[in-house]
Order: structure tokens, then sequence, then C-alpha cells
């Protein structure tokens, strides 16, 4: 049930102000501007499956979670979710976005000339299905079921000897 147009949300680092006390994200808001039909070029990975979304991206959110809200009513298949509460999935995570750089175009502003680039203000998402994809490779599940069983038994209680 989820669309071009949905509501998305992401929370990450504004690396230009992150917090002196603390670590503070910044939430960014935007719509689905593409479904994942077909593949997106990267400059690091080729043709990768990819949301495109209408939100401004920066350095620093990379890695981010991004969300889809999908409001207290909705239809999914045959059933209605309803009951006040709000929906929401998470959709993947951040990439990066593009940027139009000044000597890309002749009809940019004077004010956008006087940067290196302009945020175009639409970000690549990579679907949470292929980050899941890839945590549950059976090397990767078995290498954190050993670490796991590792640091239970290297925490677990002895037995108190009996003289």
């Amino acid at each position: 049930a989820i669309g071009v147009g949905d509501d998305v949300f992401l929370t990450g680092l504004f690396s230009n102000h992150y917090g002196n006390n603390r670590k503070l994200p910044i939430v960014r808001v935007g719509n689905i501007a593409l479904m994942p039909e077909e593949r997106v070029y990267t400059h690091e990975y080729g043709l990768i499956e990819a949301y495109l979304i209408e939100a401004r991206s920066i350095g620093g959110l990379s890695g981010s979670p991004v969300f889809v809200y999908l409001g207290v009513s909705r239809q999914f298949g045959s059933t209605v979710s309803m009951g006040g509460r709000p929906t929401f999935f998470w959709l993947g995570l951040m990439h990066g976005h593009w940027s139009l750089e000044a000597s890309d175009s002749d009809d940019l502003t004077i004010d956008a000339l006087n940067r290196e680039s302009v945020n175009m203000g639409i970000a690549i998402v990579v679907p949470a299905a292929k980050i899941l994809e890839v945590l549950n490779q059976t090397e990767l599940v078995r290498e954190r079921e050993r670490k796991e069983n590792a640091y239970y038994k290297s925490r677990s209680p002895t037995v108190d000897n009996v003289e």
C-alpha cells in the first residue's frame, strides 16, 4: 500500500551542528517521488534498487533510517488499519542525493553560481528489503549467533565450589 506521494521522514546527523553536550539529530521530511521499478545509477555501486524521495539529503545523513508515514487510516490489501494510531514503516536507508554542478548548466541563478553545487532535492533510499537480504545471509546469521553465544558464555554465572 506504499506508493508515490506518500510522506517520508528521516532522522540523522546535521554535520554542521551536531551538539556539544550530546548528539542532536535533525528530522527531514518529504515524499516518495519514484518507486524502485528500475535500477538507479550510483557512482560507488553502479546500478542499485532504490526509492527516490523528494527530500534534501545532506552530508551526515547517509545511512540514516527513512520511514514512510501512512497516517491513521489506510487500506492494506483486504484489511483497513484504523484505530487512531499512526502507521509507520521502515522504508530503507539514506544513500545520498544528486547535486547540480554550476558548470553543468547555463540557466542557474546568479546566487546558485556562487556555490559549488545545488542540491536537486531528490535523494536515494536503499529499500529495507535489500538491507535485510544482506543481514540475513546464512554466513552472517551464523556469525552473529556464534558471537552472541560467546558473549553469553563469557558472562554466565559459575557454580560455587563447596569445600
